[in-house]
């Protein structure tokens, strides 16, 4: 997850990437990220342009480098059951609720 306010607007763009061949390539689709960062709509006209940019190709260097880099390896939905003594149990949720829009 590259984390970084990219159009400059006062709002923290969070960019969710899957690491294909080495690159870090965006996992949401070209309406939702031009959506979320309209900037981007000027430069990645044609869909097939934005499938194959990986997101330091479809940002500015200085907004590569000045982003905060997250991994992470777990998206389900999940409820934590904290014991009171400051730790947690964490349960996942049924595939129902994983689906669930």
């Amino acid at each position: 997850m590259w984390i970084n306010d990219y159009d400059q607007n006062s709002s923290i763009d969070k960019i969710l990437t899957r690491t294909i061949d080495g690159r870090d390539m965006p996992v949401f689709l070209k309406r939702e990220i031009t959506d979320q960062i309209p900037g981007l709509k000027r430069q990645n006209l044609k869909f097939r342009d934005y499938a194959t940019k990986s997101v330091q190709e479809l940002f500015s260097k200085e907004g590569i480098d000045q982003a905060v880099v997250k991994q992470f390896n777990f998206t389900s939905s999940i409820i934590a059951m904290n014991d009171g003594k400051g730790s947690f149990t964490v349960s996942r949720l049924p595939d129902e609720v994983q689906f669930f829009r």
